[in-house]
């Protein structure tokens, strides 16, 4: 299961359903991950965050393993997003790096943002 950047800020600020998903991912043993790519997403967020905040940030996302862009990922995220365009759908290019690492790793993208993920094809949407 990767953990979209939507679900890591939702974590991090305490929302229950997210908690909820976290706890129930936990009783599954679930692997914990994310991408390079959502690290980067959320680190983002942290310029007018709190020292404490920043604390939380960097403590949960040294929980999760982190899974980077490769050549195959890559390559898949340049499919998915010519797919997409081609389709006259757009996507954004980090959606598409997540997406491309999802294929390759073959797992699910956990976020709150489906609609992002939905049109992809041959990825695995879970929502919270």
């Amino acid at each position: 299961m990767i953990f979209d950047s939507s679900f890591i800020i939702d974590m991090i600020k305490g929302d229950p359903l997210a908690a909820q998903k976290f706890v129930e991912l936990n009783k599954r043993n679930n692997d914990l991950r994310t991408t390079s790519i959502n690290v980067y997403e959320v680190l983002l967020t942290t310029r007018l965050s709190s020292t404490k905040e920043k604390r939380r940030i960097h403590r949960m996302l040294n929980r999760l393993q982190i899974l980077g862009l490769d050549l195959t990922s890559a390559k898949h995220a340049a499919d998915i997003r010519n797919s997409l365009i081609t389709k006259g759908k757009t996507i954004g290019g980090e959606d598409a790096m997540i997406a491309g690492i999802a294929k390759k790793h073959n797992e699910a993208v956990l976020t709150k943002n489906i609609k992002h993920f939905n049109r992809i094809k041959g990825i695995t949407v879970e929502t919270y």
